[in-house]
């Protein structure tokens, strides 16, 4: 199916879709899929108590702002992302699932980046429920 427009298939999939995540420990997430836009990318967003981070993935840059209680004011740095060839999906995470992969299979340690079984069927439980979610217009507890 590749080369073809994925609305011209009989895929059943969405154009626009928001997910918010309560986690048990009380925090929360939310991720928004849009399609069709004009400067398709992926962007995050990341809020704690002590400051954030924030990036637009094909920039291969990212700001973190740390903040100072005692002032109210933050320091910021951005960051530049390199040594990752252009054809590298994902910003070079492609590149380092197979690597992460080949590793593990000679006994080698993987990377602090690979998630543990658990992890990944956790969000995989996340994203059938949104699929879940949508179709009987409900909030799905996991």
């Amino acid at each position: 199916m590749y080369g073809i427009c994925i609305f011209k298939t009989d895929a059943d999939i969405v154009d626009r879709q928001t997910l918010i995540l309560k986690f048990g420990d009380g925090s929360t997430a939310s991720h928004t899929m849009l399609t069709g836009i004009t400067r398709p990318g992926r962007k995050i967003h990341i809020f704690s108590t002590k400051g954030e981070i924030e990036g637009f993935f094909e920039d291969s840059r990212y700001k973190k702002r740390l903040y100072n209680p005692n002032n109210l004011l933050y320091k910021e740095e951005e960051k530049t992302i390199s040594g990752i060839a252009e054809s590298d999906g994902h910003l070079g995470g492609d590149s380092r699932i197979v690597k992460d992969f080949v590793n593990v299979m000679l006994g080698k340690p993987f990377s602090v980046s690979a998630t543990t079984i658990e992890d990944s069927i956790n969000g995989h439980l996340c994203v059938y429920a949104a699929d879940e979610s949508m179709e009987k217009h409900k909030v799905v507890k996991i």
